[in-house]
């Protein structure tokens, strides 16, 4: 059942995702971003098998914001 809503959330979330993060992170990041988003949605397929989140949109989002800022980390040191 979890696969469908993370499908579901993908096609109709994940362009607004990469849309919210470039406005934070900027256009020169798009790759990256892209890269954060496709990671979040496989982070998602794992942690949901038992529960999802209450707001699934929020927690994609913040998750792969987070990743972003991760991936940054890796690239500075």
């Amino acid at each position: 059942m979890e696969s469908k809503v993370i499908d579901h959330l993908f096609r109709h979330h994940s362009g607004k995702m990469v849309s919210v993060l470039t406005r934070i992170f900027g256009l020169a990041h798009l790759e990256v971003i892209e890269d954060a988003v496709q990671d979040t949605f496989i982070q998602a397929s794992i942690s949901w098998r038992h529960k999802q989140p209450d707001n699934p949109e929020a927690w994609l989002t913040q998750a792969a914001k987070n990743r972003v800022l991760d991936i940054f980390r890796k690239l500075k040191s």
